[in-house]
């Protein structure tokens, strides 16, 4: 993997697990589990609400998912399976992990035991966080997505080495003035003053293809560039005035901007 791909995904995962992630987790508690199939078992969503937490109705569930970290406080465990998002259990019966699977991005449970008589309590993403702009496949708002703008390398003055140089663009999208407000505000403080680092990703992303955890992830920070530093951050209101066609235009009603640009230091 090359380090632009690698400085992406660092920040896009910077964004979504520890950033929005802790703040915006939902929690379910009590969901029952049906059988799909042979060994997998689906999650008996709420009949009051009647749609599927993750895909918000008929939307796509994009960017979503259960929280695969653990969250301490306001802060994302990064880099370990979560050990307490997510418990099975039968009355006062709690499975041990190693008894199942779990497809973060579905939200089955994968065992061989009979659950039909077990519920799970789970945590899961209220923010969409994409890394590309909401065009095909749209989930259902929120939605927040990143894209990198430009980069370039420059030398250092002094001494060897250089400096990545990039800038970033965060778009918001959300249900209405409120939230857009609180999002624009938690991402410009989890960018203000601070850095994130830059992951090598050598054995493989966090989640599979399939949305079972990597057992073999690993979040090691890359040995000449470990980290990004956030700065001329800048946020800004882009949402489409509410007259003519665009009354139609729901997802770009409240819509808020973040532009910011990255370095990252050779060592």
């Amino acid at each position: 993997m090359k380090l632009t791909r690698q400085e992406d995904i660092s920040l896009y995962f910077y964004i979504r697990d520890t950033v929005v992630g802790p703040q915006y987790a939902e929690i379910a508690e009590g969901e029952q589990l049906t059988s799909a199939e042979a060994g997998k078992w689906n999650m008996l969503y709420s009949e009051e609400a009647a749609i599927h937490p993750f895909k918000r109705g008929e939307f796509s569930g994009l960017g979503r998912g259960l929280l695969y970290f653990d969250i301490s406080g306001d802060r994302c465990v990064f880099g370990s399976e979560q050990t307490e998002m997510i418990s099975v259990y039968s009355g006062s019966e709690i499975l041990q992990q190693e008894d199942y699977l779990v497809n973060y991005l579905t939200g089955q449970i994968y065992s061989r035991l009979n659950l039909s008589n077990y519920n799970v309590d789970y945590c899961w993403n209220y923010v969409s966080v994409i890394d590309a702009w909401p065009s095909d496949d749209v989930p259902a708002l929120p939605i927040v997505s990143i894209e990198l703008q430009r980069g370039q390398s420059l030398p250092l003055q002094l001494g060897g080495g250089d400096i990545r140089d990039a800038s970033w663009h965060i778009e918001i999208f959300a249900n209405n003035k409120g939230e857009r407000d609180d999002l624009m505000d938690v991402i410009f403080e989890g960018l203000n003053l601070k850095r994130c680092s830059i992951y090598t990703f050598s054995e493989g992303l966090s989640l599979t293809r399939e949305g079972l955890y990597n057992p073999n992830f690993q979040a090691d920070a890359h040995s000449n560039y470990p980290s990004l530093f956030f700065e001329n951050i800048e946020k800004s209101l882009t949402g489409l005035p509410r007259w003519g066609f665009y009354e139609n235009e729901v997802i770009n009603k409240y819509r808020a901007g973040i532009t910011f640009d990255t370095k990252a230091y050779k060592k």
